[in-house]
């Protein structure tokens, strides 16, 4: 048995997966990641990042008709929320690049694709060079981004932080080596990449954003790099990622499915994670998405998070960084089109933009908590076509 939890930086499994797996009780760390351990060095059955990721890639992956169709059937479920666009933000995180790549390939060659999609290689430059991948920009199926992880996540205490966790101590990791990371992200926009960072300690994303301004005065056209969740900027952050035109890319709904867990581990520093008021004040760009299944699906479920800022136990976390109803729509809507470099053709009602409309059960402005949450779509178009209609 091999059980991946939910946002894919921790794997548990047990004896039986271990000999099929052929994991050995002295087996060796990696170098950003670690298997935990009894107190006599036998392993418990739980591994963290790199060691996670080497497990699931060395698993048994489905048969990849029941993939193509687990694709089928999430694009059913977004329609169904009024989503137009999508992005997969890392192709390769689960079970490999290639293989992740073929699967979506087979997807698109079904046809029928009813809305917007957007891919981040989880490669770095010289690795998509030799698969002769360059960037492409197209309304319907771009691929134009790099992903790469900085550091951990909040929850398992591997974000690269200042000042450490306040329950377990240590202060992170980060997942590449800070130097060879600022070269791989300078490698990639270099190549003409946009690149999209997983960063949540403040160590890390005051990294990122370095080499983003590094970057950015290289003198290459601006590409609006993204930085990805955010958790816990550093002092001064988000007026320096105006200043490049970089993207700020949250998942409210984290705070209140991970709520408790982030009061535990960040303790007086919650107030400021996962700002949204902050970053809309700043003039940088506030993009909200929801990283599923890590985040809640619904993109309303998002907005009612980044208004109310209510964890599962009912603890309100940072109430200073909340935002409204409308800007919250807004950086989901006209956010996540500016994020796929699509603003200058949806995004809003106007003249001369695509027909990527949604038709909703409420009316999200006069409404809050579980009902703003609960809400669905009618009807959803693509460019004009209908995709969704409740019958």
């Amino acid at each position: 048995m091999l059980l991946r939890r939910y946002c894919g930086h921790v794997a548990v499994f047990n004896t039986a997966a271990m000999r099929l797996l052929a994991i050995a009780e002295d087996a060796p760390d990696p170098e950003f990641g670690h298997f935990e351990r009894l107190p006599d060095g036998r392993l418990n059955g739980t591994a963290v990042e790199q060691a996670a990721e080497a497990i699931f890639r060395a698993a048994p992956a489905p048969a990849p008709h029941l993939l193509r169709q687990g694709i089928r059937d999430a694009i059913d479920d977004c329609l169904k929320l009024g989503l137009t666009a999508l992005t997969e933000a890392a192709v390769g995180f689960s079970i490999g690049h290639d293989r992740e790549d073929a699967i979506w390939n087979a997807v698109r060659a079904e046809g029928d694709l009813p809305l917007r999609m957007g891919f981040m290689a989880q490669l770095t430059a010289l690795e998509a060079a030799e698969r002769q991948l360059t960037p492409i920009f197209d309304r319907r199926w771009s691929r134009e981004t790099l992903k790469f992880f900085a550091d951990g996540i909040v929850g398992g205490r591997t974000s690269a932080l200042s000042e450490p966790f306040c329950d377990r101590g240590g202060t992170g990791t980060f997942m590449l080596p800070e130097s060879v990371l600022t070269e791989e992200i300078l490698a990639a926009h270099a190549a003409g990449w946009r690149v999209a960072v997983h960063a949540t300690g403040d160590r890390a994303i005051e990294r990122v954003a370095s080499a983003y301004e590094d970057a950015e005065a290289s003198g290459a056209a601006s590409r609006r790099h993204r930085i990805e969740h955010c958790f816990c900027p550093p002092p001064g952050l988000f007026e320096r990622l105006r200043k490049i035109d970089a993207l700020v890319v949250m998942q409210p709904s984290f705070l209140w499915r991970m709520g408790p867990s982030i009061v535990a581990g960040l303790g007086r520093r919650t107030e400021t994670a996962y700002p949204g008021r902050s970053v809309i004040e700043s003039g940088a760009r506030l993009v909200l998405s929801s990283d599923a299944p890590t985040g809640l699906l619904s993109p309303w479920e998002g907005v009612r998070s980044a208004v109310e800022r209510l964890s599962s136990d009912g603890t309100i976390l940072g109430e200073g960084e909340a935002i409204t109803v409308r800007e919250a729509i807004d950086a989901a809507i006209a956010g996540g089109a500016a994020a796929m470099r699509h603003e200058g053709f949806r995004g809003r009602l106007d003249t001369g933009f695509a027909a990527d409309l949604a038709v909703f059960d409420r009316d999200p402005f006069s409404l809050a908590g579980a009902e703003l949450a609960a809400t669905r779509a009618t009807l959803t178009m693509v460019d004009g076509k209908i995709v969704h209609h409740d019958a």
